[in-house]
């Protein structure tokens, strides 16, 4: 009986040997060997080898001549450091997942931060291996934990109505700031921020309603229009001349004066001594919860906070934080001593 034809595309019995014995030692490394052969070929040619600093250097030249903001930039150097000081004499293709993972694990940081330190190390292997001619052969960053563990939406701090009525009577020169920060959603660095222009009086349309984030301004890079906002704001806005800044102070120093001004913290003869925590990105996450317990609008109010992506996120996140009777006391705050209007 004749054997059957070998198919062109099957292995040799020496060719399998060699498959399981090339699989038997990348065991555990979580490289391909696909990975392996484009290591080898870069071992052999010897010449776009470098070492991890010398691609981070790299890296983040490319971001200073694409005109990447210099806030992004002080982010991806404090994100990096840590990576850098550990494995940056090593050539990258000598650096494995589980050394990055070593480095990560032993930092006393939180959660949040050590998937920070993953999301840069990742950009910077990325970039590396799309440049031409390619900086790295395989990409060990793939895997790497670079989202935290999400919070419950329970754990979101807000303002209650009279923190938000305390901040208001002791806003002084910051009423209209704090007010587009309470009752637009504007995120604080969009008002004045570091690296980028501040939002001016042009921006702000009081007859029509309406605000322009320019997208030099945005967060996202990206424009926005804000239009259908509750009243309260229009209320306590205090227009200036139309290229004025809405704001001559930073965004940290009017949201330590909205700390102050509530009771979060105190200042003594010059120093600063906290109360009680204040919550993370309170303005905006207070802004978004009384907005969407008034409405019941996720879509309208992912449009008013310029979110991207499926609304529906949005009301996972805050449905439940306020009540609609509490949204509509939030609103109802007037200028009048911060009062609320019945």
């Amino acid at each position: 009986m004749s054997k059957a034809p070998r198919h062109r595309n099957a292995l040799t019995p020496p060719e399998k040997t060699d498959a399981r014995e090339a699989l038997r030692l990348i065991a555990g490394t979580g490289l391909t060997l696909t990975d392996c052969a484009r290591r080898a070929l870069f071992d052999r040619s010897a010449i776009h080898r470098v070492s991890l600093n010398t691609a981070a250097d790299r890296f983040t030249l490319q971001l200073v001549k694409t005109k990447v903001r210099g806030s992004t930039i002080r982010w991806y150097d404090n994100k990096l450091s840590p990576m850098l000081a550990a494995l940056g004499e090593r050539m990258m293709d000598d650096i494995t997942r589980a050394d990055i993972l070593a480095v990560g694990s032993a930092l006393d940081v939180s959660e949040s931060t050590r998937a920070s330190y993953y999301r840069a190390i990742r950009a910077v292997w990325r970039w590396a291996r799309n440049s031409d001619p390619p900086l790295a052969g395989a990409d060990v960053t793939n895997g790497l934990p670079t989202t935290p563990p999400r919070a419950d939406a329970a754990e979101i701090g807000i303002l209650s109505i009279d923190d938000t009525a305390a901040i208001l009577a002791g806003a002084g020169q910051h009423r209209s700031a704090l007010a587009l920060m309470l009752f637009a959603g504007l995120r604080p660095q969009e008002l004045w921020g570091i690296d980028k222009p501040p939002l001016c009086w042009k921006h702000i349309l009081c007859d029509e309603r309406l605000i322009r984030v320019p997208a030099e301004i945005a967060k996202t890079r990206r424009p926005r229009i804000i239009e259908g906002l509750p009243d309260a704001l229009w209320a306590w806005l205090e227009p200036g001349p139309v290229e004025a800044n809405v704001t001559n102070s930073s965004s940290q120093w009017v949201i330590r004066v909205a700390q102050l001004a509530a009771g979060f913290s105190e200042k003594q003869k010059g120093v600063h001594r906290v109360l009680r925590p204040w919550p993370h990105d309170a303005t905006r996450h207070s802004f978004a919860t009384y907005a969407l317990a008034l409405t019941g609008d996720p879509g309208r109010v992912a449009l008013w906070l310029g979110h991207e992506g499926n609304p529906r996120m949005l009301y996972t996140h805050y449905r439940g934080l306020a009540t609609k009777a509490e949204a509509e006391k939030y609103f109802a705050l007037r200028p009048s001593a911060a009062t609320v209007v019945s």
